[in-house]
């Protein structure tokens, strides 16, 4: 993760990705990763400048699935 993001805190990384950076990540954690047991979120925070519509961020799930009511998330 250190390639494409900084440590925001343990396990949370905050990065700018463009479409080949994220295909690259994905491609890289998916050979890392226990997909049984592990689990990684990435969130589309959109975009880093300019205003839009606050809404829950588009996500994606590598490895073990996502088992929460995302209609009631909450971002710490």
């Amino acid at each position: 993760m250190r390639d494409f993001g900084q440590p925001v805190q343990y396990s949370v990384f905050l990065a700018r990705l463009s479409d080949a950076q994220k295909a690259e990540l994905t491609r890289r954690l998916g050979h890392t990763i226990h997909h049984e047991e592990d689990q990684v979120l990435l969130f589309d925070l959109g975009r880093a400048h300019g205003q839009h519509e606050i809404e829950l961020p588009s996500h994606e799930v590598i490895g073990r699935s996502l088992e929460c009511d995302t209609r009631r998330v909450v971002v710490l």
